[in-house]
């Protein structure tokens, strides 16, 4: 009996989390201004699109140009990033970083818990990300 509860226990979980990935989901857009940066941080300034796959990758392009690519867990309400390539991926040293996440609808707010990599965390916290509509 035992066993069982836990196995039940298990399978719910794994449902949970498959629900949250697919909940998160989606294109986002967000757009970053010169206000929202230090002058040593100008790269960030502009719109960027934020796209996370079903397969937990991501992308993140600015002006229709992909400047960071990389994969993206998910537990409970904390999503953890983590850069691969691109011209804007940050070092290695920084390429993992973790927010709260919280999606209100077509709006996904993240809260840095802990990242090193100041221009991830401003595209990401400066504001809201908005889902871009599918047709």
């Amino acid at each position: 009996m035992k066993h069982k509860l836990l196995t039940i226990f298990f399978l719910i979980c794994m449902a949970c989390a498959a629900r949250a990935a697919e909940n998160f989901s989606g294109t986002y857009t967000t757009s970053i201004g010169e206000g929202d940066v230090s002058p040593d941080l100008k790269d960030a300034v502009g719109i960027w699109e934020i796209y996370l796959g079903d397969q937990n990758n991501f992308t993140a392009s600015k002006a229709g140009e992909e400047k960071v690519r990389g994969s993206y867990s998910i537990a409970g309400d904390q999503i953890t990033f983590a850069d691969t390539e691109g011209a804007m991926a940050c070092p290695k040293d920084q390429a993992t970083g973790q927010y709260h996440a919280a999606l209100d609808g077509d709006s996904l707010t993240f809260t840095k818990t802990s990242d090193a990599c100041k221009p991830r965390a401003i595209v990401l916290t400066s504001h809201s990300l908005t889902r871009k509509k599918t047709h």
